[in-house]
């Protein structure tokens, strides 16, 4: 078989920044109003959310995400993969019987939730004593607070990981 380079998620967002800059990625309703993120601010938020798990020493880490897609969702997931951790994507409207036992068999150590599955997240954290965190993705002033710190630059061995080798050593 014949091999072929499959980028990280990390050249991948760093590629696309550098190639169309300020051009719209992605856009999404804030009420009434359009928002346009760029591919540069996907990629700085996205390494800003990174450099924030990291300095709070999350790595490692199974990390379930219980959310609609959404703009602080895109973010938290990219900044999961780039720091090293597994993401887990898992419906938001999930029962908290189900989620005991998904996460569970998942290894999970963090909870990513909305504002809807908060009540669901703490009662999961009751159950499962292994999960340390539950952090809101709905909560705007802290992602923005996040988004604003200012953590060292050094990320040049975080976020590559590419897709062929969780294939051929496993994800976790």
């Amino acid at each position: 078989m014949k091999d072929f380079y499959v980028p990280d998620l990390r050249e991948l967002l760093d590629n696309s920044a550098e190639k169309f800059g300020d051009k719209t990625f992605i856009k999404y309703f804030d009420g009434n109003t359009v928002i346009e993120k760029s591919y540069k601010k996907v990629r700085d938020d996205s390494l800003a959310v990174c450099r924030w798990l990291i300095h709070n020493s999350v790595c490692n880490k199974h990390i379930a995400i219980a959310g609609r897609t959404s703009y602080n969702f895109i973010i938290y997931f990219f900044a999961v993969l780039l720091s090293g951790n597994v993401a887990v994507p898992f419906d938001p409207q999930i029962s908290v019987k189900d989620a005991i036992k998904l996460f569970d068999n998942a290894d999970i150590d963090i909870i990513l939730h909305e504002d809807e599955f908060g009540e669901g997240a703490c009662e999961i954290m009751t159950a499962l004593p292994r999960i340390c965190e539950t952090i809101n993705l709905s909560d705007d002033a802290r992602f923005n607070s996040i988004i604003d710190m200012s953590y060292p630059d050094d990320l040049s061995g975080y976020g590559h990981r590419s897709v062929a080798d969780d294939v051929r050593h496993g994800s976790g």
